[in-house]
């Protein structure tokens, strides 16, 4: 392997482990701003929030796909600076080898320690960015299920609780200022 060889791994590294996440994230963004923009609309135009039961549940549900975003960001965070790093241990590694030749041949001890060191570092941020996925995945899913319950309930009640509409007697509104009551 030479220092060109090594440089291209580099590359490779970076490119790989941004654009393997970023696939991912922003299609998880993209459906969780979707569900608050539904939400928003739901409070705004199907029930209103001043005639809207159990308020409660519609701000867990709130929280929990908030947290979910959060948590999501906090992994294209945490990818990033991981590409960063991965970055620096080969600029270190070629920087204190004094690896300034692209053509330079490493030496077997060094393409194993560069490997290592790379190796751990990605683990350590799989292993991080699996377990900040999951924390968004369900802080996803407890916001949905309390979404879902909030608008059942309140679709249900608006359902069961209609205004009666007077049969007794019919308007007829011929301008603004002349309203007609016929009694039946």
């Amino acid at each position: 392997m030479t220092v060109e060889h090594l440089k291209k791994y580099q590359e490779s590294l970076y490119s790989a482990l941004s654009r393997d996440l970023s696939e991912f994230e922003k299609n998880f963004l993209f459906i969780s701003t979707g569900v608050l923009a539904f939400t928003i609309t739901f409070i705004k135009d199907i029930v209103k929030i001043e005639d809207a039961k159990y308020l409660s549940l519609l701000l867990i549900s709130l929280i929990s796909i908030v947290s979910s975003i959060t948590l999501m960001m906090l992994t294209y965070l945490k990818s990033s600076s991981t590409c960063d790093e991965l970055w620096d241990i080969v600029d270190n590694f070629l920087s204190v080898n004094r690896y300034h030749d692209d053509a330079v041949l490493l030496q077997e001890v060094h393409i194993d320690d560069i490997k290592s060191k790379v190796g751990t570092t990605i683990n350590k941020c799989k292993k991080s960015l699996k377990n900040l996925r999951k924390g968004a995945i369900v802080s996803f899913l407890v916001g949905i299920g309390f979404l879902s319950f909030f608008v059942w309930i309140n679709l249900n009640y608006q359902n069961t609780h209609k205004p009666e509409i007077n049969k007794s007697s019919t308007t007829i509104m011929t301008s603004d200022s002349l309203i007609i009551k016929f009694k039946k």
